[in-house]
């Protein structure tokens, strides 16, 4: 289901540039978030894992 309104909402050219709170009963991880809009074909998301390291330095 989640998958389906992240399609609808990256198909739809009135949605361009806001912003959609979508809720499921369980969590997602971004790289699954990722996986699946990769799945539908958009390429131009990263499902690679940055390292804690990076991660602390970064932010």
């Amino acid at each position: 289901m989640l998958q389906k309104y992240m399609s609808l909402a990256l198909e739809n050219k009135n949605a361009s540039g806001k912003r959609f709170i979508v809720t499921t009963e369980s969590p997602y991880p971004f790289q699954e978030i990722a996986k699946i809009l990769k799945s539908n074909g958009y390429d131009k998301v990263s499902t690679k894992i940055s390292s804690k390291f990076f991660a602390k330095f970064y932010w």
